[in-house]
């Protein structure tokens, strides 16, 4: 075993005279480590403490002759140990701060567990960890994992009815994709508007009629001119007359070589103009399809649970990624619609008290990919004829001829449902459409009814238009937000009551309370969301939760 007065001698440092308690040691020899110099001095360098004694170590007690005459040659050697101390603390001074800040950070992350400290001792530890979290770290939404897939366990289990239903959906929003690259696109080998080209078959003394159908073919090119050799592009076509306030929306059809024809039915007789427009191009749809399934948390919504004085915000969205952390499940018992929200560290999940929207995940475009989405430059452009872009339309055929045509037969069912014509809409599908142009007609039509709007901005416009143009129609003021509700309006003469409420998260244009206000209209026994006039539903068969 080694001697105690070696090992005080090696913790110390300082092989030139060091005060033990047994005595003093003395001696020479070589430093160890990466320090130079000799036990007979102090060591250079910053590491002074691993010096060791290698030669003959002399223990003089304090009663013998040489102490005395040590004593009387030497300097005080306590302030020599204080010094050495305060050295040796000094580089220690880093461990020890990083020791602390740890023990704080394991601290605040562990707060949650202790139930005996109260809650204004909570608050403020939680905003002493945000504030030091501030301080490293930028302020950010929070960066979700890049997996498709995390949603897919959300939500009740679909119906076979709900499953053929969303089978349908999916198919009808199939798209064509452009072929794999192994590069990144770049602008010039994309859709260009400018370039491309649509013509009209218009040929010398031919003649269309009320019944026929148009086609316009379109060939779509880059920005270098160049004919595009597969499909994808998203194009919307429409025949209209601006003299006659006409429209039918056309059908467009990609015959996936970097053509496509556009079909449109011939309903009234005079002019019908032709138009073209680029959406997006199929390399912008490509990424589209990327950032719906890579990034499902584009808008970043949050909640504010609030109990006495302590309140947190955490995330919410209609899926949140896989991580370790508690998640409050607020999923529509009734209609199977998801939406979650992060536990708080402390409250629980029925101290929620509003829904809002924080902001927009920015920088989810690549360098390559952003200037696929130019407003002006392939965003909405209208693509140009290569000759005439209108006909004249004739009165109906008596005798019926045959349009000759690129498409085959049964690809020419013409999905539009009806058309503008004098600015009125008129339907295809045989279904009589009543004209209101005038407020009385409004009052006998809903006379004696309690008419329940739910829905979107677009719902709230047909409640405000309705206080406009029926003027006994009064609103009262039930102090709500503009864009949020719920409004409600009465006409006592001819008993006619008129709610608009919301509809649930995600909204994105206020903050509005988390108590339930959604409408479950019980209607022959099943269970349904008002998104309807329930015209013909009574105010008991309605529950406003």
């Amino acid at each position: 075993m080694e001697n105690p007065s070696r090992q005080r001698c090696k913790r110390m440092g300082r092989m030139v005279a060091v005060e033990l308690e047994l005595g003093v040691c003395t001696g020479s020899g070589s430093c160890s480590g990466s320090c130079s110099g000799s036990c007979s001095g102090s060591c250079s360098g910053s590491c002074s403490r691993s010096c060791s004694c290698s030669s003959r170590m002399d223990l003089m007690m304090p009663s013998s002759p040489q102490w005395k005459a040590y004593r009387e040659t030497e300097p005080d050697h306590g302030t020599h140990r204080k010094v050495t101390l305060c050295r040796k603390l000094s580089k220690y001074a880093v461990i020890f701060l990083f020791l602390a800040v740890f023990g704080l950070m394991f601290l605040l992350r562990n707060v949650s567990s202790m139930e005996n400290w109260n809650c204004h001792t909570v608050s403020a530890l939680n905003q002493l960890k945000s504030r030091i979290q501030s301080s490293f770290i930028p302020v950010n939404v929070p960066t979700f994992n890049h997996n498709h897939t995390f949603c897919a366990h959300l939500g009740q289990k679909p119906s076979p009815e709900d499953e053929l239903e969303e089978r349908y959906l999916l198919d009808s929003i199939a798209w064509p994709g452009p072929p794999p690259r192994s590069s990144p696109v770049v602008l010039d080998q994309t859709s260009d508007p400018v370039h491309s080209l649509f013509t009209l078959p218009i040929k010398e003394g031919r003649e269309w009629h009320v019944g026929d159908q148009l086609e316009a073919l379109v060939q779509m090119r880059d920005f270098q001119g160049r004919p595009k050799l597969y499909g994808g592009d998203f194009l919307l076509a429409r025949l209209h007359s601006p003299e006659l306030g006409a429209g039918v929306a056309g059908k467009v059809l990609d015959h996936r070589n970097g053509s496509y024809s556009a079909l449109f039915p011939l309903l009234w007789v005079g002019s019908a103009q032709v138009e073209i427009t680029l959406v997006h191009s199929s390399e912008a749809i490509a990424v589209l399809r990327r950032l719906r399934e890579e990034r499902p948390d584009r808008v970043v919504f949050e909640s504010l649970f609030r109990s006495g004085s302590h309140s947190e915000t955490t995330v919410c969205n209609m899926c949140l990624p896989p991580v370790q952390r508690p998640q409050c499940n607020y999923t529509d018992l009734s209609t199977g619609e998801p939406w979650y929200c992060y536990k708080p560290k402390v409250l629980s999940c029925d101290t929620r008290i509003n829904h809002a929207k924080r902001g927009y995940v920015k920088n989810l475009l690549t360098s390559k990919e952003a200037p696929l989405f130019q407003s002006g430059v392939n965003i909405k452009v209208h693509i140009h004829a290569s000759g005439p872009d209108r006909i004249n339309v004739l009165p109906p055929r008596k005798d019926r001829v045959e349009v000759e045509s690129s498409v085959k037969p049964e690809a020419i069912q013409l999905a539009t449902s009806g058309y503008y014509y004098k600015d009125s809409w008129r339907s295809l599908n045989g279904v009589t459409m009543r004209q209101f142009n005038e407020s009385s007609a409004i009052t006998q039509c809903l006379r004696d009814k309690v008419i329940y709007m739910y829905g979107d901005s677009t719902v709230r416009q047909w409640f405000e238009h309705l206080l406009a143009f029926v003027p006994e129609l009064k609103q009262f003021n039930l102090h709500s937000l503009k864009n949020i509700g719920p409004f409600m309006a009465m006409d006592s003469t001819h008993n006619i009551l008129l709610k608009y409420r919301c509809h649930g998260p995600p909204i994105r244009f206020n903050t509005v309370k988390a108590t339930p206000f959604l409408w479950r209209c019980t209607y022959g026994g099943s269970v349904t969301l008002g998104g309807q006039c329930c015209d013909s539903w009574t105010e008991r068969q309605v529950q406003s939760l």
